[in-house]
């Protein structure tokens, strides 16, 4: 199922995020990951964030790394 916060944010950036599943973090919150049409892994919440793209994001997901927000 499409989430209207990656239609929106796919819309801010110029690109299609499809949803890959979720990152829970160390609190109750749950964020949303998307990926594009470059394999680009997207952190989808109130802000856009990004791991890069694959299969470094992979690396970065599983290494813990924090993701970069995108403006």
């Amino acid at each position: 199922m499409l989430d209207i916060q990656e239609i929106a944010w796919g819309e801010h950036i110029g690109r299609s995020i499809a949803p890959v599943g979720e990152l829970a973090g160390n609190t109750c919150a749950c964020a949303w990951l998307g990926m594009d049409e470059h394999e680009e892994v997207y952190v989808v919440v109130d802000e856009l964030a990004t791991f890069g793209r694959m299969p470094q994001a992979m690396d970065h997901l599983v290494l813990g790394y924090m993701p970069r927000r995108i403006n």
